[in-house]
């Protein structure tokens, strides 16, 4: 049995429990599409140099749980 790890937005205090980063990232991503449409929408359409450090930064995050 894998153990939960329950890690929050970087944004705003909503959390996830979750066993395995991927997870944890998926619902990230829709809960980016659903609650954080302003921070969305800047972003569409822009190369996004930092998403590899973000990427690294909240599985190192994750992974200190």
């Amino acid at each position: 049995m894998r153990l939960m790890k329950t890690l929050s937005c970087d944004i705003c205090t909503e959390s996830f429990a979750v066993s395995a980063f991927k997870e944890w990232f998926k619902q990230m991503q829709a809960h980016y599409v659903n609650q954080h449409t302003d921070v969305m929408a800047s972003m569409a359409g822009k190369l996004k140099p930092g998403d590899d450090a973000w990427l690294a930064a909240s599985k190192e995050r994750f992974d200190a749980v």
